[in-house]
């Protein structure tokens, strides 16, 4: 399970931190800007997989996942302008889930390979399903919520560009935490 939630840090940083105003532009205007995109999420991919760089097939999936990733998008731009309704939600819903899909089925081939866990920091990193956990969940309710709320509010003819609501972020942060904390508290005072 570790290892499918890696997959997803990756495709939640490439799509919803680390992807800019300039880089969504840059993609609607041509084949760089998606190409860019793509090549992001491959070096998040190589990156969360280091511990399987042994194996070729690795390398095989993550190829596949980062083409596939730019196909994707080249299909989005191209459904959202015969749409003729940048404002719509459903390419870009459509366009995550088969992200997902497509993680899904790349983590069903390498599950299946045995990579024995690192001691100490490599560990840590790469096989604390905790951690990762709690890294989706952050990326999720921050970056990933303040883009699905941008999605339903857009209207046509407005400014298309997002800006990050950092404030809000910060408090589904917090508010994230402390309901993490009196569950933490919770299950150690009555020892459940």
């Amino acid at each position: 399970m570790t290892l499918l939630l890696n997959l997803f840090v990756a495709h939640l940083l490439a799509d919803f931190v680390f992807q800019s105003n300039a880089l969504i532009r840059a993609k609607h205007a041509g084949v760089e800007g998606q190409l860019t995109h793509a090549a992001m999420v491959t070096v998040l991919l190589i990156l969360v997989l280091i511990p399987y760089w042994s194996f070729p097939v690795t390398w095989v999936l993550i190829a596949m996942v980062g083409a596939t990733h730019f196909m994707q998008d080249v299909l989005k731009i191209s459904a959202e302008k015969k749409l003729k309704k940048s404002w719509s939600t459903l390419p870009f819903f459509a366009d995550q889930l088969l992200h997902g899909i497509f993680l899904f089925l790349a983590w069903s081939f390498l599950n299946e390979l045995h990579v024995m866990p690192a001691s100490g920091l490599e560990a840590e990193i790469f096989f604390n399903e905790d951690l990762s956990m709690l890294a989706v969940f952050l990326l999720l309710i921050s970056f990933v919520l303040d883009i699905v709320i941008f999605q339903f509010q857009r209207r046509p003819k407005k400014s298309q560009n997002h800006q990050r609501d950092y404030q809000a972020m910060l408090l589904r942060l917090l508010a994230f935490a402390s309901a993490y904390l009196l569950i933490l508290l919770f299950f150690r005072v009555f020892a459940v």
